[in-house]
């Protein structure tokens, strides 16, 4: 039971990454593979996207 915690957990990061690189305006690309990355190493890679400056300044 407990892998199904952790991918449950990494879903939610995986998607939370979406709506952070969609904030930053980062491309459709970019999104992906945030996306993809942050599903496989979780929190680490999350970390590391929250530091990527916004594309746009408003």
């Amino acid at each position: 039971m407990r892998f199904y915690g952790t991918i449950a957990i990494h879903v939610a990061e995986a998607l939370y990454s979406i709506k952070v690189c969609g904030d930053k305006h980062l491309s459709t690309s970019a999104t992906i593979k945030w996306c993809l990355q942050t599903f496989v190493f979780g929190f680490a890679s999350f970390l590391r996207l929250n530091k990527v400056k916004n594309v746009k300044s408003n």
